[in-house]
């Protein structure tokens, strides 16, 4: 809706305040300097916005989401924000006081065109950390109003005094240092010659931080204008706008329905939750699995939810629960785990085994593909847990597998240190990618099934062809095996995590790293990205599960070396 004005609507911002600059926005006090302050209010407005995303106004909650977060990070960086309110004092001191009224029998003088130079976008790189200009407020109590600074006399006495202070000081620090110990100090090492590049001309909006650890590929490949063998200020790292807690050991699965309206997590604390993905409200905890739960999901209708359990124990033995989404009673159980008939002695590779890892649901729910701890994948009937289908061929315990978007092929890894792809009626191998050096903990197909990617205990991700098998290229950045991978809706990019605590956004073609999401901390065990491609869900070591909002596409293509800026949000006339 054109008419519809979200500035006044959700965050009380009258027209004549529009666009708003960052503390308006944030509604706290101009300049306030505290970071509790600051953040409190960050979190307060963000909350109150994300509550529409499910409606009509679903692409307006989301660019004011993006502006909310673009202000936070502005105002808790101390660089960012002082150069913000520099620029912020600029334009405020650039409003002429409101003259008195002339008299009815005076002539009104005739407007006068400001200069091109006030008029045109401000120059200064601080400019940039606002994505809105400043419209002067039309009275009111929010109008604010500074005179010019006033003119210091200066006295020549004072000068003269304060140089011979200096020079004084600075003869008796020689005196000092010549009449001292008579030792002679170390010589001094010399300066760094390698350069440090604060870059204020990156207009970033604050939302794209993670290029202070770029990739080994991206510090080979300098930005225009930059030398080689530079150093970058690191960015501030993204937060969540949503944390959700209850889980008491690491969440090791996470899902979202498909009408993005619920999440699913489950965790090593043998629980199983169900929440509002828009409020974060708990809406259900099923009954505990009786084991730490690996894996779980929603059928494709969303009328049911299930998990897989398994103790790390041998041998290893599991169960697949199910139950209604909306709660209630668990409707399916059957025991998974080949049993101690099915282990072989570990006199050879073959006969290795390994907890119950993993399980899937095919996306047209007719199937569930089971890592079981053995060198073989099962493919189950859902209804009776039933084999279907053994997939056999790898030499050592399956780690993960994965359905390719349309059911018809298979991936999976071994440690073996093979990624293999079955045809899935049949479970008939049909490649063995070309190999790589750590063992691949986490498997995602591109929307389209033409790519995959697999995340390896060597903190690397590796890009595969599907069609023929090949590496296409294998991405650094990580600080720790990478756990859990996933590509957004538009198979232009992907987000992983990994122990080391941040998730990472990357650009498929390029393989750039695009954004860095949390700090270094908990590690990241698992990851859903929603329907629309907008926001993400991670649920991590400490029990916690956070939720992002990702910029959108077009705010994320790298069409020139600079780091591109986010496409500002229009404005919203009533």
């Amino acid at each position: 809706m054109k008419n519809f004005d979200a500035y006044r609507k959700w965050l009380g911002i009258p027209p004549d305040e529009q666009p708003p600059h960052h503390y308006r926005l944030l509604g706290i006090g101009l300049f306030e300097s505290d970071p509790d302050v600051i953040t409190n209010a960050a979190d307060r407005q963000m909350l109150h916005v994300r509550g529409f995303q499910g409606g009509k106004f679903s692409d307006l909650s989301q660019k004011t989401l993006n502006e909310l977060a673009a202000a936070r990070l502005c105002l808790l960086n101390p660089t960012k924000k002082r150069e913000y309110d520099e620029w912020l004092q600029q334009q405020l001191a650039q409003r002429e006081p409101p003259v008195a009224a002339p008299s009815a029998s005076a002539p009104l003088p005739a407007a006068a065109s400001p200069p091109a130079s006030e008029t045109a976008p401000p120059s200064d790189p601080a400019a940039a950390f606002s994505q809105f200009p400043i419209r002067p407020s039309v009275g009111g109590p929010t109008e604010i109003r500074t005179s010019p600074p006033r003119r210091k006399k200066k006295s020549d006495q004072t000068t003269i005094a304060v140089v011979l202070g200096v020079a004084a000081v600075g003869l008796a620090f020689l005196l000092w240092a010549a009449l001292g110990t008579g030792t002679k100090s170390p010589p001094r090492k010399p300066a760094s010659t390698r350069q440090t590049i604060q870059q204020p001309e990156r207009n970033l909006d604050e939302l794209r931080p993670s290029r202070g650890d770029p990739s080994p590929a991206t510090r080979s490949r300098p930005r225009r204008g930059q030398p080689t063998g530079y150093t970058v200020e690191p960015d501030p790292v993204v937060e969540p706008f949503q944390v959700l807690t209850g889980h008491e050991g690491p969440v090791n699965a996470v899902a979202v329905s498909a009408d993005a309206q619920s999440l699913l997590t489950a965790g090593e604390d043998k629980s199983i939750r169900l929440w509002n993905a828009t409020s974060g409200e708990q809406l259900h905890r099923y009954a505990s699995a009786g084991e730490p739960v690996r894996a779980a999901g929603f059928t494709p209708d969303g009328t049911n939810v299930w998990a897989l359990s398994g103790a790390l124990e041998l041998p290893p033995q599991g169960a697949i629960h199910v139950w209604p989404s909306a709660g209630g009673d668990e409707i399916r159980r059957f025991e998974v785990g080949p049993g101690s008939e099915g282990l072989r002695t570990p006199e050879t590779l073959e006969g290795m085994v390994q907890p119950i890892r993993d399980t899937r649901l095919s996306p047209d729910g007719t199937r569930f593909l089971l890592a079981d701890g053995t060198a073989t994948l099962r493919l189950l009937d859902p209804a009776t847990g039933d084999e279907v289908v053994a997939l056999t061929g790898h030499e050592a315990p399956v780690v993960t597998a994965v359905f390719s978007p349309d059911g018809a092929t298979i991936a999976s890894a071994g440690l073996d240190r093979t990624v293999r792809l079955w045809q899935a009626d049949t479970g008939s191998e049909r490649h063995r990618l070309t190999a790589v050096e750590g063992i691949v903990r986490s498997l995602a197909f591109s929307p389209d099934g033409s790519l995959l990617v697999g995340g390896d205990s060597d903190d690397k991700l590796h890009l595969w062809d599907v069609a023929s098998g090949m590496l296409r290229q294998s991405l650094t950045g990580h600080r720790g095996g990478v756990e859990c991978v996933a590509f957004l809706p538009d198979g232009k990019h992907m987000v992983s995590g990994s122990r080391d605590g941040p998730v990472r956004l990357w650009e498929v073609e390029t393989g750039r790293q695009c954004m860095r999401f949390g700090g270094e901390g908990s590690g990241v065990t698992s990851l859903a990205v929603f329907p629309d491609g907008r926001q993400f869900a991670a649920g991590s070591a400490d029990g916690t599960v956070r939720i992002w909002a990702v910029p959108d596409a077009s705010a994320l293509a790298d069409t020139t070396p600079e780091i591109p800026p986010l496409e500002p949000m229009p404005e919203y006339i009533p």
